[in-house]
């Protein structure tokens, strides 16, 4: 069966998150442990460039056009040759202090910039972490409004519109994701994202204690 990328990361994540748990190690987990299940996974994935790799915390060039100086921006996973990049994720941990609402955003959008330039390139957000601090992320911004409705969407997929609209997202959050990564564009008003699903899910509270979820940024507006 194949398997979208998203999915596939979210699926192998929430599995080895599961069996870390059942092996009584679920006080080591965190947003560091998450390199081995996705540097790994990321490392099976097929690539169209002969000799491409998995590297960690890869500076991009669509996200230091403007940068004068100081460390580089970069993105938690990329898998690429030269400058071939076949697919790049950014990964939080439900709960930790990195996992703000600001911080979040700015990695949809630094993963929209970087499918701006590099449009054949797989561009993947992943969020893991406990099932409860995960729900709690997943009802608040950025992913749900404070009217209750979806702005980046968790259905299993289908592809959904973003709409960048400040007034309805949250002014605050915004300013602070544009501030943080001005490379991104003053132009983006929307892009697009899939949904893996959470996983693993058996419909059963309690059943479950970890879960992953990630989202495909399939394409941006290009206006």
């Amino acid at each position: 069966m194949k398997m979208s990328l998203a999915r596939r990361l979210s699926e192998a994540t929430g599995s080895w998150l599961h069996m870390e748990f059942c092996s009584h190690r679920a006080g080591m987990l965190s947003e560091n442990s998450l390199k081995a299940s996705i540097g790994s996974t990321l490392s099976t994935v097929p690539a169209p460039h002969n000799g491409a790799r998995v590297y960690a915390d890869y500076p991009i060039l669509a996200l230091n056009r403007l940068n004068n100086g100081g460390k580089r921006k970069s993105v938690d996973f990329s898998l690429h040759i030269d400058s071939a990049f076949c697919a790049v994720v950014e990964a939080k941990w439900a709960g930790s202090s990195h996992c703000t609402k600001e911080n979040i955003f700015l990695d949809f959008l630094r993963l929209s910039a970087v499918k701006k330039e590099h449009n054949d390139c797989t561009c993947v957000f992943i969020l893991a972490g406990q099932v409860s601090k995960l729900a709690q992320c997943l009802n608040r911004l950025p992913f749900r409004g404070s009217n209750g409705t979806d702005i980046i969407s968790t259905e299993q997929g289908k592809e959904k519109k973003v709409r960048l609209i400040i007034d309805k997202i949250d002014r605050r959050m915004f300013d602070v994701a544009a501030e943080n990564n001005r490379d991104v564009g003053a132009d983006l008003r929307q892009f697009n994202v899939s949904s893996s699903g959470l996983f693993p899910n058996f419909d059963h509270p309690g059943k479950v204690d970890f879960q992953a979820i990630a989202w495909d940024i399939r394409r941006r507006n290009r206006r």
